[in-house]
């Protein structure tokens, strides 16, 4: 019985995406921490490791937002569960706010040096390289200020953070834009 388990999963594909790098890492193995593997390469990898530096200036001093080195792997790890894309190879974790008031990262933004995640919309993550633009949303009496970003709608805390993000994301869309 086990035997006819294994070698449909096998048949599925599930095996392959495992030996081709498609699988959720554990989240300290997706911080981006040190000097982008990638940095000084050309076309995508390059322009990730650019879009890296850019998001990292951006958020540096915004309030509440995790930025790599110093994400919570904890909080990372729920977020990549439950609202993330699993990663392509060399894809790193560069921010994380966390929408919780325990903590726990199942709510929030991640940005990562190639796409930007929100648990507005489960497992759809969207590439900079094709987001068209991004559009302010206005926080009213019962609503928080954010972002549309292509399909996600991203909601923050202040608008500091949001215009923290929104210059994060615009950097890192015109990195990945002058990719060749």
């Amino acid at each position: 019985m086990r035997a006819h388990e294994i070698d449909a999963w096998v048949k599925s594909g599930a095996y392959e995406k495992i030996l081709s790098g498609e699988f959720i890492r554990r989240a300290n193995g997706s911080i981006a921490e040190g000097p982008h593997p990638l940095a000084g390469a050309e076309g995508e990898g390059g322009a990730a490791a650019a879009a890296e530096l850019a998001i990292v200036a951006a958020l540096s001093r915004a309030y509440g937002v995790h930025v790599a080195p110093r994400i919570p792997e904890h909080a990372l790890h729920l977020a990549l569960g439950a609202f993330a894309e699993p990663f392509v190879q060399d894809e790193r974790a560069v921010a994380l706010y966390d929408d919780t008031f325990s903590g726990t990262g199942d709510k929030g933004v991640l940005l990562s040096d190639r796409r930007v995640f929100s648990h507005s919309r489960p497992k759809k993550g969207v590439s900079y390289a094709s987001l068209p633009a991004v559009e302010d949303l206005p926080g009213g009496l019962l609503s928080r200020p954010g972002l549309r970003v292509g399909e996600l709608e991203l909601r923050f805390h202040t608008r500091d953070v949001r215009d923290s993000f929104r210059a994060a994301i615009a950097a890192a869309v015109a990195v990945h834009r002058k990719a060749p």
